[in-house]
């Protein structure tokens, strides 16, 4: 597939080339008529953010660096440590806390290895540095994960020298039902900080990505669970939602905020042939074909 993707990347190239020495002229005639606008004043919209890849590096070490610095005292594990015990714990201090150090930036080995694609997105490649800054569920309720977006979303929003909004990406696992509500009052809690408020920017809608975790999902239910099960922590709260707003007010919310869903997953490994399996006899501990769970992700 990868040898497909080039050959055809280089054809489009080669064939984009010939149009520009071709019409070149006539492009930039037709560009220069434009009134009113041009490319720096035209809206771009980015479609494919994961919030957690969603700052930048110097951002990112920045913000770690500043809550080391004034919130080393607060408890973030619960387990009781702190911030500045779980660095020390890690044999970590001010003087780590450098971009390269961090290794969140990608390079040629995120498109070779999956597992080195999800590393990325842990600083130090540790769990808990992860959980504390990157995660809505933990000890500090998600906030030092929506100070940080709100920073992303404040740069959005000012738009200096460009006009742009993005379509960030949210995680709904599908391992329990009240993951919806937490997400919905995560976003929607008015937030401390430089940039306080609810996590919405007139500059951003939410996507959420809902990964493929089958195999984890059944190993917890040690063979009782059914791929139906699954599907209504997904899609229940979404129509519970929908059906009484007045019952579910944040989820109904949220809703409001949402134009799409995806299927995410390490694309690059085997799976199994297609099942005629209906969702509720599925208790096998292997992962459905790909094909199949998006049929029943579309149909919701």
């Amino acid at each position: 597939m990868r040898s497909f993707c080039f050959k055809r990347l280089q054809i489009l190239s080669s064939s984009f080339k010939t149009h520009i020495t071709a019409n070149n002229i006539v492009e930039n005639e037709a560009q220069n008529s434009l009134l009113g606008t041009d490319f720096y004043r035209t809206m771009k919209v980015d479609n494919h953010i994961h919030l957690a890849a969603a700052s930048s590096a110097k951002t990112f070490v920045d913000f770690v660096r500043n809550k080391l610095k004034n919130e080393g005292d607060v408890v973030v594990l619960e387990n009781g440590l702190t911030l500045n015990e779980v660095f020390c714990n890690a044999g970590l201090d001010t003087d780590h806390l450098t971009i390269d150090a961090f290794n969140v930036l990608a390079d040629y080995s995120v498109y070779q290895r999956f597992d080195n694609f999800n590393g990325k997105y842990s600083p130090f490649r540790s769990a808990q540095l992860r959980k504390i800054f990157l995660k809505v569920d933990n000890h500090l309720h998600g906030r030092y994960f929506a100070e940080l977006t709100k920073i992303v979303l404040a740069r959005h929003e000012a738009s200096k020298g460009h006009v742009s909004a993005t379509e960030m990406r949210l995680s709904i696992y599908g391992m329990e039902r009240t993951e919806w509500q937490r997400l919905a009052c995560w976003i929607l809690h008015d937030w401390p900080g430089d940039y306080p408020g609810k996590v919405l920017s007139t500059h951003n809608r939410w996507l959420v990505q809902v990964p493929r975790l089958w195999r984890i999902f059944c190993s917890k239910g040690e063979g009782t669970r059914s791929f139906q099960d699954m599907l209504e922590n997904l899609f229940s709260p979404l129509f519970e939602a929908t059906l009484y707003p007045d019952d579910n007010p944040e989820i109904a919310e949220v809703l409001k905020h949402i134009v799409g869903f995806d299927s995410v997953d390490d694309e690059g490994s085997a799976e199994s042939p297609c099942s005629c399996s209906r969702p509720s006899t599925w208790r096998e501990e292997s992962n459905p074909a790909y094909a199949w769970q998006l049929y029943y992700l579309w149909a919701n």
